[in-house]
């Protein structure tokens, strides 16, 4: 049974994922749904909305890494790639700054990237834009504090509201 629900998993992915390409569609891809400007975008109104102010965007166009006061602490804030291809990059970030590291995902506080989680809801959220729907961004977003400061006790379930 559980061979066929891979099977049947695998089938869908293949099928979802070829089907512009089949039907001649060569402008609708799966990555014209991959917007990075989107997500941080997103990432800095959620911000605004919360009171933490922006002081300057650090890192590279890929990987624009925001530095963000609330209070008197400093912070970085960045969103990360779904598939964690990031994760080690700011994680050595981290380190290297004596930050703590933390990963926000739907709301919840996690201590590394839960990639199944935000890997499959990525496909989801493509997979439905190819047949029209508009599914919420699902930001993954590295948190880098300094001892003592907080950054997770906001509200980041909402950072895809509207």
């Amino acid at each position: 049974m559980a061979i066929s629900r891979r099977l049947a998993l695998g089938c869908v992915l293949v099928l979802v994922t070829l089907t512009p390409r089949l039907i001649g569609a060569r402008s609708l891809t799966v990555s014209s749904f991959d917007d990075h400007s989107l997500r941080d975008a997103t990432l800095r109104r959620f911000l605004e909305r919360s009171g933490v102010s922006v002081i300057q965007v650090v890192g590279s166009d890929q990987v624009p890494i925001l530095r963000v006061r609330r209070g008197t602490c400093t912070s970085l804030v960045s969103n990360m790639s779904p598939q964690g291809v990031h994760e080690a990059l700011l994680r050595q970030l981290a380190g290297t700054e004596g930050d703590d590291f933390s990963v926000e995902f739907r709301g919840r506080n996690y201590a590394r990237q839960p990639r199944w989680a935000t890997y499959s809801y990525d496909f989801w959220r493509k997979a439905a834009g190819l047949f029209g729907a508009r599914v919420p961004v699902g930001a993954v977003t590295a948190i880098l504090t300094p001892p003592g400061c907080r950054m997770d006790d906001l509200n980041w379930v909402e950072i895809d509201a509207r």
